[in-house]
């Protein structure tokens, strides 16, 4: 029993995909005062398919994004984002559609799952583009933030950063096996 238990994780490890970020891009857009914009190109996405189902799972840290300065730097994590409490933005779920990641081609996706900052994960239905081609695979997509569902106010250091913020994500993965 516990030999053909083996097999059997033995073959779906064998016929899982697994594409691994090896370089990414990751923004957000405000509409405040003094902050407009932060970016991120530190993040680890992982995009693996077995069993007939295709996990998502983006992680940065939020103390990597960077800004025009270091005052703008400070006030996003210290004060806004509190990264010493909250040092994780994740985003985790699955593909709706059904890809096949050995293909090249253009495949436009709706990803399903959870948008999760400060550890409150917030469900989210997000339109994506995957582009394979050679073994590498491009994902794209942008979501709009309301930050108030993060339980991020708007007084404070929260009016010069805005209300909502615009999530933009480019990143390029390998096929690791």
């Amino acid at each position: 029993m516990k030999f053909l238990l083996l097999c059997s994780l033995f073959t779906t490890t064998l016929l899982a995909q697994t594409f691994v970020s090896n370089e990414t891009k990751s923004d957000f857009k405000f509409q405040g005062t003094v902050i407009k914009e932060a970016t991120q190109k530190k993040a680890v996405m992982t995009i693996r398919q077995s069993n007939g189902k295709q996990d998502l799972v983006l992680a940065m840290e939020v103390k990597d994004f960077e800004f025009k300065d270091s005052y703008q730097k400070e006030e996003f994590n210290d004060i806004y984002m509190e990264s010493h409490l909250f040092p994780q933005i994740r985003v985790t779920g699955q593909l709706s559609e059904s890809i096949d990641l050995t293909a090249d081609g253009l495949y436009p996706v709706t990803f399903k799952g959870r948008f999760t900052m400060r550890k409150i994960p917030v469900e989210v239905e997000i339109p994506m583009k995957l582009e394979i081609k050679d073994k590498t695979m491009t994902v794209s997509f942008e979501k709009e933030v309301d930050l108030k569902a993060f339980q991020i106010s708007y007084a404070g250091a929260g009016s010069a950063i805005g209300r909502t913020a615009t999530f933009i994500f480019n990143g390029k993965l390998v096929r690791t096996h």
